[in-house]
C-alpha cells in the first residue's frame, strides 16, 4: 500500500517544493556570477579593442606626419 505524499497548502508535494528551493538557491548565485563575468570579460575585450585603435591611429598620423 503506497503512503500518500505530504503535501502543502497550495498541493505541490513538500519533496518538489524542497527541490525547488534548492535549485533556486543553487542556481540564483551561478547566474550572477556568470553574468558578472561575462560582463567583465566584455569590458576587457572592449577596452583591448579601443587600444589597438588608438594605437594604430597613433601609427597613421605618425606615417602621415613623415
Amino acid at each position: 500500500m503506497r503512503r500518500p505524499h505530504a503535501t502543502t497548502r497550495a498541493g505541490a508535494s513538500i519533496r518538489k517544493t524542497l527541490l525547488l528551493a534548492f535549485l533556486l538557491v543553487g542556481l540564483t548565485p551561478a547566474a550572477l556570477l556568470a553574468l558578472l563575468g561575462f560582463n567583465r570579460a566584455s569590458l576587457a575585450v572592449q577596452a583591448e579593442i579601443e587600444q589597438g585603435l588608438v594605437a594604430q591611429a597613433e601609427a597613421v598620423a605618425s606615417d602621415i606626419n613623415n
